[in-house]
């Protein structure tokens, strides 16, 4: 129960800490401070201290993980390009293995494709194979 509701409300546990943590800093430098402005001055430069190196931190992982992304698809990106020609063919394999499971279903009665029908749907996947193969560049 008490993990739970620790992780239903983390924003208000971060919070807790953070304020915890400013009142730590301003309550250690009044010791050392000749009034509050200087109390309060020396708790912002540990807080920009603190904050800064997190910030750094986390945008030196933000960079490296940006920093993968882009070789990975840079190497996808390369292995396509060795894998077109080989794949060049694949609307009109694609458009034939369309035409075949039509043809199979009606066959099997799953669909009721008149053959008036059937020659329609072949011309227009023909069609959009020679599109796709031909006039796309």
């Amino acid at each position: 129960m008490p993990l739970e509701m620790l992780t239903q409300q983390w924003p208000l546990l971060f919070g807790l800490v953070l304020f915890g943590a400013l009142v730590y800093w301003v309550a250690d430098e009044w010791a050392e401070a000749d009034g509050a402005a200087d109390a309060v001055s020396g708790a912002g430069k540990r807080a920009d201290r603190v904050t800064g190196e997190f910030l750094g931190a986390f945008g030196a992982l933000v960079a490296s993980v940006a920093m993968i992304g882009m070789t990975i698809g840079q190497q996808l990106l390369q292995t396509a390009s060795m894998l077109e020609p080989i794949l060049g063919q694949v609307p009109a394999v694609i458009g034939q293995l369309v035409v075949a499971g039509l043809g199979y279903l009606t066959l099997r009665g799953v669909i009721g494709l008149s053959a008036q029908q059937y020659g329609w749907i072949v011309l227009l996947i023909t069609i959009v194979v020679l599109f796709i193969r031909f006039g796309g560049d």
